[in-house]
């Protein structure tokens, strides 16, 4: 398999195992996006299901889950050996398992730039109107 990435909770050294549901803090209260996120009502991101942890081939979607958890870092790890394809995420190469090691420190404290948000919103399949909504609609204005 190739290189996987994990995005979430920072300060997990090589050979650190990663178990689902460490990143429930990720949800910031008031956050209109972390709510309906939660809540799965965003056509973008669905809700994790409990019970996995996940690991992407696509470096930038990690990425994007590290810039959600506070001070959120990026890992390449290794998933347990009851890993399985997710039909969760897609249209991004995603699998899960019961747990991962941690085999590599990527980045630490990641914040995703507006851009970078946006070229994620469109590989989901949204347009540049639905992620303008999105922006307007938590931050009062396009960004």
């Amino acid at each position: 398999m190739e290189h996987l990435y994990h995005g979430g909770v920072g300060e997990l050294w090589p050979g650190k195992t990663i178990r689902p549901n460490m990143a429930e803090h990720r949800y910031v209260p008031g956050c209109k996006h972390c709510e309906a996120q939660r809540a799965g009502l965003t056509t973008i991101d669905p809700p994790t299901p409990e019970g996995w942890v996940y690991a992407t081939a696509d470096q930038a979607y990690a990425r994007y889950y590290a810039s959600r958890a506070v001070k959120g870092w990026l890992y390449q790890v290794e998933l347990a050996s009851d890993a399985e394809p997710s039909t969760e995420d897609k249209p991004f190469p995603t699998w899960r398992a019961t747990s991962a090691k941690v085999i590599k420190v990527l980045e630490k404290r990641i914040t995703l730039t507006m851009d970078e948000r946006r070229e994620l919103a469109r590989r989901w399949g949204g347009t540049d109107g639905e992620f303008n909504a999105m922006v307007f609609q938590a931050f009062g204005r396009v960004l």
